[in-house]
């Protein structure tokens, strides 16, 4: 078993120059009602949930570190979201798992915070070389999609594409993380230096947060409560399978669609998945987002329209 430093996590903190922390991951302003206190607790939590991408920052450097730079060349990697996760001092966990579908490893990794309590169970894994991964989502199926009867969201379709856009990052955007995190030492320098492929390469997390590089869609996503039906969207987790690596400052097309939706008797589960090609229309990587929805706080839908 191995373990990452323990790092202060908060999503509303102060100043860089009054922090205090050795390590501390801080987002100021957060833009969704379950990332502030005052709105959290109102939806029945004990406080600002923790953003599924801050904790996912810190596993990304165990895959690095222990299936190296062939994960790039074919990997997988699954992490759920199930429990919420507040304001603290956690660290990263993994060790060794059983390689299954054609993979020749595998690790298992969580967050543990100094309390003991585990969270943000996932895994990843390495494909043999030469052959392609299987996708996390071919391994274990998602429930049904809701019936006509039943489907609470029935405009939001399964299907087609929904944008289409290009991204490209650069080595000051990812440095800016690092820095920002103050865990660059945990990241390897494939990331900002050079790679056995010569150039830079985006690591996992950048490709975990492709859907923030739509800004449209983002703007769309985010708007002040009253204006959308979704009011309280939750990280529920990302799976990725990865062919090639994806280059820094190097552009990519980016293909986003709607592949699947489900519903509990609490919560409503979209799958939003980005497909990245490089010019030459290589496919790279394919990634796909679970976000939650709390029906509680879902909006009518004769609102949205009369304030559309």
């Amino acid at each position: 078993m191995y373990f990452g430093p323990w790092i202060h996590l908060t999503m509303d903190g102060p100043p860089f120059a009054e922090r205090k922390e050795e390590r501390e991951i801080v987002v100021r302003n957060p833009r969704t009602l379950i990332h502030k206190d005052e709105t959290a607790r109102k939806l029945g939590f004990k406080g600002a949930l923790i953003g599924g991408l801050m904790l996912e920052a810190m596993v990304f450097p165990a895959i690095d570190a222990t299936l190296g730079h062939l994960w790039y060349e074919g990997g997988a990697y699954s992490v759920r979201h199930k429990v919420p996760v507040y304001a603290g001092k956690s660290r990263a966990v993994w060790e060794e798992g059983a390689p299954a579908h054609g993979d020749i490893r595998m690790i298992r990794f969580w967050i543990e915070s100094k309390g003991g309590e585990k969270t943000v169970p996932g895994w990843a894994s390495l494909g043999k070389r030469g052959e392609k991964p299987v996708p996390p989502w071919e391994r274990q199926p998602l429930p049904p999609v809701p019936s006509p009867e039943e489907d609470l969201i029935p405009e939001i379709k399964v299907g087609g594409p929904l944008r289409s856009y290009q991204v490209s990052y650069d080595v000051e955007e990812i440095t800016e993380r690092f820095d920002r995190s103050n865990s660059s030492s945990g990241y390897n320098w494939w990331h900002r230096i050079a790679s056995p492929w010569g150039r830079p390469i985006a690591s996992g997390l950048e490709i975990a947060a492709i859907g923030y590089k739509d800004t449209e869609f983002v703007r769309a996503t985010f708007k002040p409560p009253g204006t959308s039906r979704f009011r309280t969207p939750i990280d529920a987790g990302h799976d990725i399978v990865i062919y090639r690596p994806m280059f820094v400052g190097q552009v990519y097309n980016v293909n986003h669609r709607i592949c699947h939706k489900w519903q509990t008797e609490s919560t409503l589960f979209f799958v939003d998945e980005y497909k990245v090609d490089d010019l030459d229309r290589n496919n790279i990587a394919v990634m796909r987002a679970y976000t939650a929805h709390l029906i509680k706080d879902l909006q009518p839908a004769d609102k949205s329209i009369k304030k559309a």
